[in-house]
């Protein structure tokens, strides 16, 4: 999928003539639209190359799951030898006990990681996120995949694959290995669209900001009163916070301030998040941020690129 370097220099030319906004602040910004912006392309994932030979894997299955105690399914996991913090599942494999087909897809094409380079962001180039986790934090997972048969978003497998060399395969590989796959077994096809969403910027609200630093140990698992409902996070730091308000608003929610410190969000127990609390002890989250946080969420439409499906089918019986 080719782009034009200055696809987006009119939005970044003001990011970079503000003065409030710095280059840091211009890394977190640039996740909106690096997020999906350098995935292999569907021609690339439709029909490799003549000169390429397919990576697979020696051994996968792909089966119906049973559906899980609470009802969903997670997104998966590759092990390679340069994954971190990856237990879950042993070397050399990818596998899934619940998953969708839209999270299998999600994990099979990551963002790539171009380095973020101030020469990148002025000219308008994305400075890609560091994992397929990371698109959660602009918008749920189930957001990124349009289109197709509703079963792909709904219906659950299970998925256990194997390398050939587990001691040798990176991350990378098993990735492409998985993309080999969900073309073999679901006859998978797609295109990328970009689509503009509403969502949110979160800045500092007039008056300035009002956040009181984590200090000591993390707080109680339980709201002190009972009847007050805990707010998702208790403390972490803006990015992490802005994740979570996208999650429970299901709308993409982006960081712009410059700070790793970590604050104490525990003011905001009580808070109606999603907006379908109205008799809520706390308020909405809107005036919750601004009086308690001294934040302001700023509507914004972010323009994001999807996967739209052209074609999928359920693989046959236990392969």
């Amino acid at each position: 999928m080719h782009r034009e370097g200055a696809r987006n220099c009119a939005s970044w030319d003001k990011l970079v003539a503000d003065p409030a906004l710095n280059m840091n602040h211009f890394i977190e910004l640039s996740l909106v639209t690096a997020l999906v912006a350098n995935y292999v392309s569907p021609a690339t994932s439709a029909a490799p190359q003549a000169s390429a030979t397919p990576l697979s894997f020696e051994v996968a299955t792909i089966k119906p799951a049973q559906t899980g105690p609470n009802g969903g399914g997670g997104g998966g996991v590759c092990h390679g030898i340069d994954t971190k913090n990856t237990t879950s599942i042993p070397l050399g494999r990818c596998g899934a006990p619940r998953s969708t087909l839209k999270n299998l897809i999600l994990l099979a094409y990551p963002p790539a990681q171009p380095l973020a380079t101030a020469g990148n962001i002025v000219t308008g180039r994305s400075a890609a996120p560091s994992d397929v986790a990371d698109r959660g934090r602009i918008m749920p997972a189930d957001q990124w995949v349009s289109g197709g048969p509703s079963w792909i978003g709904a219906d659950l497998f299970e998925l256990d694959a194997k390398a050939e060399d587990p001691s040798a395969t990176p991350v990378s590989q098993l990735r492409q290995m998985l993309q080999s796959l969900l073309r073999e077994r679901f006859k998978l096809a797609f295109h990328m669209e970009t689509r503009d969403v509403s969502g949110y910027f979160l800045v500092p609200a007039q008056g300035g900001l009002k956040l009181k630093a984590a200090t000591g140990a993390p707080a109680p698992q339980n709201a002190p009163n009972a009847d007050i409902k805990r707010f998702p996070m208790q403390r972490g730091n803006l990015t992490s916070l802005a994740l979570i308000i996208s999650l429970q608003m299901k709308s993409p929610v982006v960081n712009t301030i410059n700070t790793s410190d970590e604050y104490d969000y525990s003011s905001l127990n009580g808070v109606d998040i999603a907006g379908n609390e109205p008799n809520s002890v706390g308020g909405s989250i809107f005036s919750a941020l601004q009086e308690k946080l001294g934040l302001r969420l700023e509507p914004r439409k972010i323009p994001i690129e999807i996967f739209v499906i052209d074609h999928a089918e359920k693989p046959s019986g236990n392969q």
